[in-house]
């Protein structure tokens, strides 16, 4: 029987290949994740096995990427202790280019599914869940390419961006990546890991270059079809996935006996 590798060496090889340059929280590699989606954005992942990634202005929040009030005063005060509070504004204008180079895979970090997921990011019958956990999602993520491009994972904190102080202990030093790792208040409901890739400088990449190839779809534990599935449609459906070659369980949701009928 193979040597039993616990979860902090396990941890520690993912650190390994991944990088942390923020102050935000990594996950377990056993951490559940999910990724609600339409059922066209499923046949895609499954078809050209491939995960998107979203640039920032993709996304809802306005927020996303930008330097929270309390980072541009930690800025502020680190360059008046240097004689150099002239070069603030380059400063906020280099986090700003920084983050527009790159692109982002969201998450919901839990052990079960959520209604919430459901309404916020599928269209109610067609919708549908990949469920697995951060090391088996890493792990697939294709490793071509991996000396130009940087993967970063992490848990997302939720913060006032208008606060003027850091209400926790800020790291020693802030940094672009950090922004990106930041979200609102008001969408802490999301409990989100992202996986954030940092791409070469001065290099435009079409949205095709921000699908990453996935090395295979093994790492999919559960494909869960929402409340309001039609049951009639179930069959088809794991007809149709087991074409692609995997062989993944299609699991009805836990939600459906509860949900009133329409």
């Amino acid at each position: 029987m193979g040597e039993q590798v616990s979860v902090e060496a396990r941890n520690s090889k993912l650190s390994d290949r991944f990088v942390y340059g923020t102050d935000a929280k990594v996950p377990s590699v056993d951490q559940r994740i999910w990724r609600y989606m339409t059922l066209p954005s499923l046949l895609y992942v499954l078809a050209e096995r491939r995960i998107h990634f979203s640039r920032i202005w993709e996304l809802d929040d306005m927020s996303e990427g930008t330097i929270s009030r309390a980072q541009v005063n930690d800025l502020a005060l680190d360059l008046e202790d240097a004689g150099r509070i002239e070069l603030l504004p380059t400063l906020v204008q280099m986090y700003t280019n920084f983050v527009t180079g790159c692109a982002i895979s969201c998450w919901h970090a839990s052990e079960t599914e959520s209604v919430a997921m459901w309404h916020l990011y599928t269209t109610g019958y067609d919708g549908v869940a990949i469920s697995t956990t951060v090391g088996k999602l890493m792990n697939s993520l294709s490793s071509k390419g991996i000396d130009d491009f940087r993967f970063n994972v992490g848990h997302v904190k939720y913060i006032d961006h208008k606060a003027d102080v850091i209400t926790e202990t800020p790291p020693e030093r802030q940094t672009s990546l950090q922004c990106l790792f930041h979200k609102s208040l008001e969408y802490a409901h999301e409990q989100e890991v992202r996986i954030v890739v940092v791409m070469p400088q001065g290099k435009p990449y079409p949205r095709s270059e921000l699908d990453f190839q996935l090395e295979s779809l093994s790492f999919i534990e559960q494909i869960t079809v929402s409340p309001r599935f039609p049951t009639w449609a179930l069959p088809a459906l794991q007809s149709a996935i087991s074409t692609f070659g995997i062989k993944v369980s299609l699991g009805t949701s836990a939600l459906r006996d509860s949900l009133r009928p329409r």
